[in-house]
């Protein structure tokens, strides 16, 4: 992603309150007087977001405004103000910010700041399962499964993927009907475990006006929809027995009759099912029709778990920092310190991909613009926190190593609860400051983390 670049429009007299000199630290800015910016509205078409000061508008500020969004619609428009005004909340199409009462008080503007640039401007933010997220594979055993995943696309029996929850299998389910030749149709993923068993025909087969109590309009069925593409049944294991066999017949005959009708839709689709659980246990137990299973597992594709992919913690982790606020930050990459990733590649993370961008996500939300580096001890303040456990088996743990990792918990704990204020933390853990730095030292030279 290139680095953003900021207009703004005038500036304040009182500079220790305004925030111009601290965003120039975080973005590349220009700044316009009053006659070069509003003499032609197109300087500003190339500045994704525009920032106007109070000062620089005055009893103009909703003319202004007015001015740019009707040339240039596209643009964010900010008014910094140094109070609230009421008129600024009306404007249409503007946002605005109170310039803090206290300087010491600008990072908490410099925050909300970013998060709005984050919810208004930024065009990522994207989970790694987004529909259009790219699928991230460094790692050899995942590169082999996406080869694998490319081979039998290009077949059209069914298949059945299966893996760890987290893992990315509805990912892959998309990944598979993009290489495949019903690409140029529809994908429709369904979550079998989020439709009640009163509603699944329904859902699937769709139904026609009045066909029950509440049915005011013909719906369309989910089989339909897919026609001439692919059918993602996600948690399939969840689908209501009782509705399975019925399933099984549609996927057989390729066919479906609304509830309610008596036309029969014949249809093209693949199915392609996928679940995280032990599918023959669940057979085993009553729990899964045999037959289901042995339609749908054509082609059967294991998800491998985060654990067996180290090499792509990596790439995860810089995709999910480029599609947070972070990456609105001049330089992110240089500010993100390397050994995060070997220190990350040694964590259990037990709801794999997914558990691995909620840490993330947890790191950045104790981020501020005065402290945009991240670091190892970023990380570990929220893994020692939350419980996040290690490869190593706790079980050959000693007791002095249980007893170190209690120490740093306790210690990271208090700094939390005082603003990472070392002598408040100090206060209330009831050391002098110089000793619980010395602690500090002593516990990550140790390498604690690591899990050794």
């Amino acid at each position: 992603m290139t680095d953003v670049t900021i207009a703004w429009l005038g500036g304040f007299s009182n500079h220790r309150k305004c925030p111009l000199e601290d965003l120039r630290k975080l973005f590349r800015m220009k700044v316009f007087q009053e006659t070069d910016a509003l003499s032609r509205t197109e300087n500003l078409e190339k500045y994704p977001v525009v920032l106007i000061s109070e000062e620089f508008a005055g009893k103009q500020m909703q003319a202004i405004v007015k001015q740019i969004k009707r040339a240039l619609p596209q643009i964010v428009v900010v008014v910094v103000a140094s109070r609230e005004v009421r008129a600024i909340d009306r404007l249409s199409g503007c946002y605005y910010l109170s310039l803090p009462a206290e300087s010491k008080q600008t990072n908490i503007f410099l925050m909300q700041f970013l998060q709005l640039m984050m919810g208004c401007y930024h065009p990522l933010r994207k989970t790694a399962n987004a529909p259009d997220a790219p699928v991230i594979a460094e790692s050899a055993v995942f590169k082999s499964t996406l080869a694998y995943v490319r081979k039998i696309a290009a077949f059209d029996e069914n298949v059945l993927i299966t893996g760890e929850t987290g893992t990315g299998k509805d990912m892959l389910a998309r990944y598979l009907h993009r290489h495949s030749f019903r690409a140029a149709h529809p994908c429709q993923i369904v979550n079998c475990a989020a439709i009640s068993p009163e509603l699944f025909e329904s859902e699937f087969f769709g139904h026609t006006k009045g066909a029950f109590t509440g049915a005011a309009r013909e719906k369309v069925g989910h089989f339909v929809i897919a026609n001439q593409g692919t059918l993602v049944l996600d948690e399939i294991t969840e689908m209501d027995r009782r509705f399975q066999v019925k399933l099984l017949r549609a996927i057989e005959n390729q066919e479906v009759y609304p509830v309610g009708s008596q036309q029969v839709v014949r249809l093209n689709l693949r199915i392609v099912a996928l679940s995280n659980r032990n599918l023959p246990e669940m057979i085993r137990l009553g729990k899964f029709r045999a037959d289901l299973f042995y339609r749908l597992n054509k082609y059967n594709i294991p998800v491998p778990a985060l654990s067996e992919r180290e090499g792509d913690i990596q790439p995860l982790v810089e995709y999910f920092l480029e599609n947070s606020w972070y990456a609105l930050l001049k330089n992110w990459r240089e500010n993100v310190d390397p050994e995060i990733y070997s220190y990350l590649q040694k964590l259990r993370l037990s709801g794999n991909v997914r558990d691995l961008q909620n840490l993330v996500l947890k790191v950045l939300s104790y981020k501020t613009p005065a402290d945009i580096c991240l670091t190892r001890e970023d990380f570990e303040r929220i893994v020692i926190k939350d419980g996040y456990q290690f490869k190593t088996a706790a079980a050959g743990e000693d007791l002095i190593a249980y007893l170190q990792r209690m120490e740093y918990r306790k210690i990271i704990t208090a700094l939390d609860e005082n603003d990472q204020n070392i002598t408040r933390a100090a206060r209330q853990l009831g050391v002098s400051r110089q000793n619980l730095q010395y602690r500090l030292r002593r516990l990550r030279r140790n390498d604690l983390q690591k899990g050794a």
